[in-house]
């Protein structure tokens, strides 16, 4: 609920409906109420039960997609804010896994049509739907975190090479003077 409320969850929600939040942008050609509100179109022939009969809809599709997928759903929100505390936002597997996180279920484009389904097939098919892609938006942000995790022990193994190579270019030059001491205390006792 945080994430559907809140600024980036409406702004999700802003490519292809008009967010609820004064602070959330909508893309465009989305219009917003809070911008200008003489541009917002209005529904000539509203129907009260037409639109009962979509929220119920809705409301059913939106349950077997998120509720019921409310632990993956959770997982998946877990791994992302663990990239975001990493600050690997620039990361292409973080990029990914909020695509698959913000993606929404296609659906009928008419109340007609939406009423006309198989409810049972439709909600099998959202449940699922929203299973693979919460499993697959977890995947992509562990993915991120391994590759943050893998580079981060690459540096660090260049580091410690590094510090080797150092290590061994002192003692190297300490032996050298070593032996250059000791060569010249014997030409000087040898004449």
């Amino acid at each position: 609920m945080e994430y559907l409320i809140g600024k980036r969850g409406q702004e999700a929600v802003g490519r292809h409906r008009m967010p609820m939040r004064a602070d959330a942008a909508p893309t465009s050609p989305v219009l917003s109420a809070w911008y200008n509100a003489t541009d917002v179109p209005v529904i000539p022939d509203y129907s009260r039960d037409m639109h009962n009969a979509m929220f119920s809809l809705t409301r059913e599709m939106f349950s077997y997609w998120l509720v019921t997928n409310h632990n993956a759903v959770k997982a998946a929100r877990d791994k992302m804010i663990e990239c975001e505390a990493l600050g690997i936002q620039s990361y292409e597997d973080y990029q990914s896994a909020v695509e698959q996180y913000n993606m929404v279920p296609e659906s009928s484009d008419t109340l007609v049509k939406g009423l006309a389904v198989d409810r049972k097939v439709e909600a099998a098919n959202w449940e699922i739907w929203g299973a693979t892609h919460f499993e697959a938006a977890k995947t992509a942000a562990q993915n991120a975190i391994d590759e943050y995790e893998q580079n981060l022990q690459e540096e660090q193994e260049r580091e410690q090479q590094a510090a080797r190579n150092r290590m061994y270019t002192y003692v190297g030059g300490g032996i050298a003077v070593v032996v250059i001491i000791g060569l010249l205390y014997y030409y000087t006792k040898r004449t």
